[in-house]
């Protein structure tokens, strides 16, 4: 591990530290409230969370077909064990290391089915993005359908933000430290124009395999089946949010309240690695705003996003162990 990437880890572990700071603050010195958030614990049924990962179980394999199909667009052939077991250490790694996931998940298939890096890592951009759009269309239809809720998530990020007022003196010595990067590029790329050549080549060579992998949403035969997944991988990720929901006490979720947590949830998984701290609080607050009691709006949110962590990391291991073992006779 590079200092870069240890840098990063704390960098993302500590702003995941600060959201479950900023969840149980307001309860912290309760001793009611913290004896609450305990009894959710203890009296979770613990066969809900059960069938919670077997929804993202097949969710996870949803999204393995899913790849599989852009891969194959391309004339490029993985068997779905390998697809899922590439994604699943992803995950696995994306937990510890920030972003390395997509990277090692390309990097798997490369070893064992010997497809190029630069394609695959384009397909998995084609997913971001087909995803993205999945994403914001749950956010816009949650606006309508609970705006007070969403305006109250936007004022609260506002109020938790600092607003970053540079001075005129910062302002110049930005300025003056661009002009002397630009001339020290200036004269890196005189001095190493025919190395640079060369790396310009690979760097196409490899940009085009991006370009090409990125693009294979166009040119797959079966489009439909293609949606079908993406349809399976995020009415899954809506199933075991309700699945969780539905273990706490008294407390009937509501499709809204499943789709805005969703909605929250999902930015706060983009926020810090895996989730961390994030994941929860933003479950919490959509919670609180339904009236839920705060330790255990903070106690559900956060052991939901425990049993999905969990899940990556053990099926992660296991699929690390299995696939060399499997595919003992392609290893490059």
């Amino acid at each position: 591990m590079t200092k870069k990437n240890i840098f990063s880890l704390l960098i993302f572990l500590a702003l995941g530290i600060f959201c479950v700071y900023l969840g149980l603050r307001g309860f912290l010195n309760d001793e009611e409230a913290i004896r609450q958030g305990l009894d959710y614990f203890y009296n979770v049924t613990w066969y809900h969370y059960f069938i919670l990962v077997i929804i993202l179980s097949m969710a996870h394999i949803a999204r393995a077909l899913r790849w599989r199909l852009l891969l194959k667009s391309m004339g490029h052939h993985t068997s779905v064990f390998n697809a899922f077991a590439a994604i699943m250490i992803g995950y696995m790694v994306n937990s510890a290391l920030p972003r390395v996931g997509e990277i090692v998940r390309c990097s798997v298939l490369q070893k064992y089915n010997q497809i190029p890096f630069e394609k695959s890592l384009g397909t998995v951009l084609a997913e971001r993005v087909i995803d993205v759009l999945c994403l914001f269309i749950i956010i816009v239809l949650s606006f309508f359908l609970e705006p007070t809720i969403i305006q109250n998530a936007w004022f609260k990020i506002q109020a938790q933000s600092t607003k970053l007022n540079p001075s005129e003196n910062n302002t110049y010595l930005f300025t003056y430290l661009t002009i002397a990067v630009l001339i020290i590029i200036g004269f890196v790329i005189f001095y190493f124009r025919q190395k640079l050549k060369n790396i310009i080549l690979k760097l196409r060579h490899f940009l085009i395999g991006l370009k090409n992998g990125f693009l294979s949403v166009y040119y797959l035969k079966n489009k439909l089946l293609f949606f079908f997944y993406t349809l399976v991988i995020w009415v899954g990720y809506i199933f075991s949010l309700y699945i969780g929901l539905i273990t706490i006490q008294n407390f009937v979720p509501t499709i809204n309240m499943v789709l805005v947590c969703l909605s929250l949830a999902s930015i706060g998984m983009i926020v810090t690695p895996g989730g961390i701290g994030s994941f929860g609080l933003m479950i919490q607050f959509v919670l609180e705003n339904y009236n839920c009691p705060s330790p255990i709006a903070f106690a559900n949110g956060n052991l939901q996003w425990a049993v999905q962590l969990l899940l990556g990391i053990i099926l992660g291991l296991i699929c690390l162990i299995l696939i060399p073992i499997i595919n003992k006779n392609t290893i490059k």
